[in-house]
């Protein structure tokens, strides 16, 4: 039996960088064992950008230091997932080219973890015009005159949130005097995205002598007034840490100066239509994380966390902070932390694992499977196959008393004989997230369905041990001490049944 440390499926402790400038072509990062491949920027405009869907005028949608963002004015009405372009006419020392280059790492980063896009959305990236593109030509009708072609990132719009939102916001937050029906009316305020401002009071905002002027446009939402809402606060801490995290550990980059949002959720049904908070003041809303162009790679070791910690402070204050003499305050700094630092303990080994089994190479091979008695019976494909397939050894308080040691293969790689999948018992406990599924005859556990954890790419995690003829001392092992990262990070058993009653505790969760 060999056995490899958790530590080991950390990321490497240093990168080897051949990074040409973002401008050119081919760009390639090596991490060791681990390869991210940039191919060619992707061109050709999006058809909804073009005089080829209409004549009608772009209409901007924002403005910031990197250049100015343009979508179809219709396109807030649109239920699937629109357009923009963002072009490089603001700071000469903004590179779209770069942003293009670091979109392209998280979304990809994304398409090898599915599993990670469950609460926070990034856009999808489009592609890239340089200043030279023929497209332009289908482009610059629909800008305002004197437009000129320049470098431009083609990406997902991210949708405003709804007019009864709009309205909610002006009426509450709206100075005295204002005139709330201009407000709402103004074809600008259309474009409204909130900017979560986790670490700033009112009293902190009003110190910065802001201008009068409201707008909807990214709309500063400090604690205070979340809590004027009456909103989960404590939801938007676990997500932005949880994104935070996503963007160091797994897509390794800085996160410099990125911005959080909250926006309308995709509806598109394959595209994670799941959102995370509570839709009773908001409506459906999802966290996005926007706007890449100052970011760079980073090893994630210890230059490389000093410099994404200086982000961190350098960063709008979206992020809770420490040191606070409010209570509260200090309490959602520590729930911040907590849940990135559980992340960070999470994604680098668990990416780091299925990112190796899918570079592994080999034949896939199929195992049959099945409980004692015999009334479930299944078929595994793995690829690699044992013993060349680690397993993960988990000490959580389910994986221990359940026996699991666990491959996780996708879906389509498991086939459930005679219906055995609908002939399973199913235990849940803790998120209810989770199916712990076993034999209702002999009571053998044959693993876990992760289809509500990872709905974009559903896994099960099935237990060798219920493979046939598996010698299990030949194995190779993860260890894995999910009793200590695993959130709540305590042994949960024998807390799930009230046995004088014979159902859950009224505080279980």
């Amino acid at each position: 039996m060999t056995d490899a440390s958790i530590d080991s499926y950390f990321p490497p402790p240093s990168f080897v960088f051949n990074l040409q400038h973002p401008r050119s072509h081919n760009i390639t990062i090596s991490f060791q064992d681990r390869f991210h491949t940039v191919s060619d920027m992707t061109t050709g405009v999006s058809h909804d950008l073009t005089t080829q869907s209409s004549p009608e005028k772009l209409l901007r949608i924002g403005t910031g230091c990197c250049g100015s963002v343009w979508a179809d004015a219709d396109s807030t009405k649109d239920n699937g997932t629109p357009s923009c372009i963002k072009r490089e006419d603001g700071d000469p020392h903004r590179s779209i080219a770069n942003e293009h280059f670091i979109h392209q790492l998280v979304v990809q980063s994304l398409q090898l973890n599915p599993q990670h896009a469950r609460n926070f959305r990034i856009p999808l990236c489009r592609g890239f015009l340089n200043k030279d593109d023929e497209d332009w030509s289908l482009v610059l009708p629909r800008l305002p005159p004197g437009s000129k072609p320049c470098n431009a990132l083609l990406g997902e719009k991210v949708q405003p949130l709804s007019e009864d939102v709009r309205k909610l916001l002006v009426s509450k937050f709206a100075r005295g005097g204002s005139d709330q029906d201009a407000i709402i009316n103004d074809k600008k305020n259309e474009h409204c995205l909130i900017r979560p401002y986790l670490g700033r009071r009112k009293k902190d905002w009003e110190n910065t002598n802001r201008s009068t002027f409201f707008s909807l446009r990214n709309f500063p939402l400090n604690l205070d007034r979340m809590i004027e809402l009456g909103l989960d606060v404590q939801s938007y801490v676990k997500v932005m840490a949880e994104g935070l995290a996503f963007l160091h550990w797994v897509a390794r980059i800085d996160a410099n100066d990125v911005e959080f949002v909250l926006a309308r959720s995709r509806s598109t049904s394959n595209l994670h239509p799941y959102s995370p908070f509570d839709t009773t003041i908001f409506g459906p809303h999802s966290m996005w994380i926007i706007d890449f162009d100052c970011c760079n790679p980073v090893t994630m070791d210890e230059n490389g966390a000093a410099a994404a910690a200086e982000c961190f402070w350098r960063n709008d204050p979206y992020y809770p902070r420490p040191w606070s003499t409010d209570t509260s305050d200090e309490e959602l700094w520590c729930a911040f932390k907590g849940h990135y630092l559980e992340k960070r303990l999470q994604l680098p080994m668990f990416a780091a694992y299925l990112e190796k089994l899918a570079n592994a190479g080999g034949p896939e091979v199929t195992y049959e499977a099945g409980c004692h008695c015999g009334y479930i019976g299944l078929s595994v494909a793995l690829s690699p196959p044992l013993p060349k397939h680690e397993v993960i050894n988990c000490n959580c308080s389910i994986c221990r008393r359940g026996g699991y040691l666990l491959v996780y293969p996708a879906y389509e790689k498991v086939t459930w004989h005679n219906d055995s999948d609908k002939r399973v018992s199913r235990y849940q406990f803790n998120t209810k997230a989770r199916d712990h599924m076993f034999c209702p005859k002999c009571g053998a556990s044959i693993g876990i369905d992760f289809a509500r954890v990872w709905p974009e790419a559903p896994r099960y995690g099935i237990s060798v041990r219920q493979f046939n003829n598996i010698d299990l001392d030949s194995l190779q092992y993860i260890k894995l001490d999910g009793l200590h990262t695993a959130e709540p990070g305590v042994d949960l058993s024998g807390k799930e049944i009230d046995t004088k009653v014979d159902e859950a505790p009224a505080s279980s969760s």
